[in-house]
């Protein structure tokens, strides 16, 4: 459920945009420095997989670490009002995994994927072929000997790592034809504990049947969001309906946002709530507690699994 990288920003951009950008001054905010763990969740220091270091400017810009060997892991920048992300990842030798730019008003762009040794994998496009759902077109794809697999938008994909900025890695094999995925594909992950067959027309997910550690899920969509039931505005309403304006905070003239970092579980509750950023502890317990009593939503699904899904809502309080 880890969330770097340009696939999870492109995939999450509906949401997370509306959610994180929403009234945030970035000019005031300092560097910001935060641990995670091997799933994206954030956790204290002596328990981290890797660090980031944000800051906030004119440009959004991350820099992440390996906890234990202090090694760059990625770096990200994103422009306003561009709405450019350009994002680099590293292998533990220090040469470049992946690196692209993606809009993130459209959620296209190009990307290129390196193996360990410094030899260009692959060159990507990424699209949205339909209403948000993104896409990949193979430009070019070679072999760990430099041999061509895919040219010119065209070839045989036989095991090939096309999914570059994504946590998971995932061997697929199928035909490109005009760059896009056509008829029958199959893949398997790296420790090969889920396996999937799909059917492909010109770069469009037609079905889909995905087998994770013995249990088969069938599917027409490779992913989809976490959501509530009746849509966000509902949430967003409920929220405001179970607050109340803290007495000292509005006394003393308290106004912001407080950002409230949640998790979609698996069977839509809303797990570890935590406040990441507030204005003041009244505001923030209030704004803590309306979330912690929002009801189940439609949980996030990956190939047909439902899958965990984090999420952080900027909460106003404003005095009339």
């Amino acid at each position: 459920m880890k969330t770097r990288g340009i696939e999870n920003f492109i995939r999450n951009t509906s949401l997370a945009l509306f959610f994180i950008f929403l009234g945030l001054d970035v000019s005031a905010q300092k560097p910001a420095l935060k641990f995670y763990d091997t799933d994206g969740m954030e956790v204290d220091s002596a328990s981290s997989d890797y660090y980031e270091i944000i800051t906030y400017s004119p440009k959004y810009e991350l820099v992440s670490y390996t906890t234990k060997t202090g090694k760059i892991r990625e770096k990200r920048v994103t422009t306003e009002p561009e709405g450019f992300l350009h994002s680099v990842m590293y292998y533990e030798n220090g040469n470049k995994m992946c690196e692209g730019d993606i809009n993130k008003n459209f959620g296209g762009g190009s990307v290129k994927s390196f193996y360990r040794d410094g030899f260009e994998k692959a060159e990507l496009f990424y699209y949205s072929a339909r209403a948000s759902k993104l896409s990949i077109r193979v430009i070019n794809y070679r072999d760990s000997l430099g041999n061509f697999l895919i040219e010119n938008g065209s070839g045989m994909c036989n095991r090939c790592d096309l999914h570059v900025f994504s946590d998971r890695t995932y061997f697929e094999t199928g035909k490109i034809v005009n760059g896009l995925k056509f008829g029958e594909w199959t893949g398997v992950n790296q420790t090969n504990d889920v396996t999937y067959s799909e059917t492909y027309n010109e770069g469009i997910l037609v079905n889909g049947t995905q087998n994770y550690k013995g249990q088969n899920y069938t599917y027409t969509e490779l992913e989809t969001q976490a959501m509530p039931p009746n849509g966000m505005q509902e949430i967003m309403s409920f929220i405001g309906e179970k607050m109340k304006y803290p007495k000292f905070a509005r006394k003393n003239g308290i106004e912001g946002n407080v950002y409230i970092q949640f998790v979609i579980d698996r069977d839509g509750s809303i797990i570890n709530p935590k406040v990441i950023k507030g204005i003041h502890p009244e505001c923030d317990n209030e704004a803590l507690n309306a979330v912690k009593s929002l009801p189940k939503w439609i949980p996030s699904y990956q190939r047909g699994r439902p899958v965990k899904q984090r999420f952080t809502i900027p909460i106003q309080f404003k005095l009339g």
